[in-house]
């Protein structure tokens, strides 16, 4: 079984601070340190007249898009808050199947992708969690599913994903071919990340739900349950031997984007959302 992990709202969480002092130090808002650090949340750092400011000047939209962005430098990256019991959980998890970290922390320029992909990587290995060199990095959710998707054409593995943007993820399955539904249900199980309650309308998908990570006993029993049931092949009480992946890092199979002229932003659309680039659409 391969199991898909995603990072930002699912085992990593935003450092508001040390974002905020990016924003002024990259924007150039003279913002005394005395008076940064008594910013506890980003919503503190855009009620300064400073930053007001700054957003009068660019525009809504276009502030928006460069404070979500401001959240994938390395720095922020690195300085990412891991989720309580996630290094442990998937620890365990490790026993059933085979770790993949798949985010939305993604840019066409590779200039400015490049250092996402090593800033993760080490953000990884320094919170110990297991398997990090193996990752994927997709441009959205859209960008995860054709990559599932991808995955359950070419092989036959049981594949798992836990995240914390389900309601998109469904969203999308639904809209989503008759044909590429039925087989990505067919393959994946969606595991809902931080809540107890089902989603009501799964179209088709095989959901289950992860409140917090110290629960993860109920998962791995609910997961060898629902493998057993679907694909009872193997031995009773094991779950089906699956190869590892072929290689860590690959992206999505996605055309090569012209990178971003000096000065300007990777050429990604900007978010409906400031905070799009986590795996939020």
């Amino acid at each position: 079984m391969r199991i898909f992990i995603d990072i930002d709202g699912t085992i990593a969480f935003c450092n508001g601070p040390v974002v905020c002092m990016l924003c002024n130090d990259k924007w150039s808002l003279g913002v005394s340190e005395e008076r940064m650090k008594q910013v506890e949340w980003i919503t503190d750092f855009q009620a300064m007249p400073e930053v007001q400011a700054r957003r009068e000047e660019r525009g809504q939209e276009r502030f928006d898009y460069e404070l979500g962005w401001m959240k994938f430098h390395p720095k922020a990256i690195l300085a990412g808050i891991a989720a309580s019991g996630a290094q442990e959980a998937i620890n365990k998890l490790t026993q059933i199947g085979t770790i993949t970290y798949c985010t939305a922390r993604y840019s066409d320029s590779e200039e400015w992708h490049q250092p996402i992909i090593e800033s993760t990587h080490q953000w990884l290995e320094k919170h110990q969690f297991p398997n990090a060199n193996d990752m994927v990095f997709c441009n959205r959710i859209e960008g995860k599913l054709r990559y599932l998707l991808d995955l359950a054409y070419e092989t036959d593995e049981h594949l798992t994903l836990i995240d914390d943007s389900y309601p998109r993820i469904l969203e999308l399955v639904g809209q989503m071919s008759s044909a590429d539904r039925e087989l990505l249900c067919r393959r994946l199980v969606l595991v809902a990340m931080s809540t107890r309650e089902k989603p009501q309308e799964t179209h088709g998908m095989r959901v289950l739900t992860l409140r917090r990570w110290q629960e993860i006993d109920c998962l791995i029993h609910a997961l060898k349950e629902n493998i057993m049931k679907h694909f009872g092949d193997d031995e009773p009480g094991e779950l089906p031997n699956t190869p590892p992946p072929e290689g860590p890092g690959e992206l999505p199979n996605t055309p090569p984007p012209e990178g971003p002229k000096p000065g300007e932003l990777p050429n990604t659309p900007p978010p409906e959302d400031p905070y799009d680039r986590d795996p939020r659409d």
